[in-house]
């Protein structure tokens, strides 16, 4: 058995993931930092926090959403995908899901606390929390829809929240 977790590395000045593992589920052995998110300047220059690792049913890797710190505290959720679960976690070059543009937004203040289902074909929904402010409470939980795709030999993950706004089905006869 695996257990993923993160903790603030104070000496470094960042949240990292690390993780335990067991093999009756009540006796665990710290296996280490597994992954750290980003260098400086970059999307998650502050660590990885909050994560949840699932195995892809298409490609078989392990994929880790997780909470992308900025260095200004700002929270997104990022993904992480490795062939073996526990080393060489290779990262997309961008968080997939960011707070709202919009400044009212009941999410605009940071979205965290991953928590992804596998669909069918390729299509994935991403549950998470939002806040209204930076540095405040978890408000509510939102789902954004995604999907998989394999470009330069990487598995690239794209997700769009939804927003619970009915479309109509045929906009002319609006």
């Amino acid at each position: 058995m695996r257990m993923y977790y993160h903790s603030f590395d104070a000496a470094a000045g960042k949240f990292k993931i690390g993780i335990a593992l067991s093999k009756d589920g009540f006796n665990w052995r710290k296996g280490g930092v597994i992954f750290e998110g980003g260098k400086a300047g970059e999307f998650d220059a502050g660590g990885a926090a909050a994560c949840q690792v699932v195995r892809d049913p298409d490609s078989k890797h392990f994929l880790m959403f997780y909470e992308a710190v900025a260095a200004d505290d700002t929270r997104s959720i990022a993904v992480a995908s490795s062939k073996d679960g526990k080393s060489n976690w290779q990262r997309q070059p961008e968080s997939v899901l960011q707070p709202s543009e919009h400044p009212n937004a009941w999410d605009c203040g940071g979205v965290g606390t991953p928590c992804a289902v596998a669909m069918s074909e390729g299509k994935w929904r991403l549950y998470y929390a939002g806040r209204s402010q930076q540095h405040g409470l978890w408000e509510g939980i939102g789902v954004a829809l995604g999907s998989a795709e394999r470009q330069n030999g990487q598995l690239r993950l794209t997700f769009k929240r939804r927003t619970g706004k009915k479309e109509p089905v045929h906009p002319e006869l609006s």
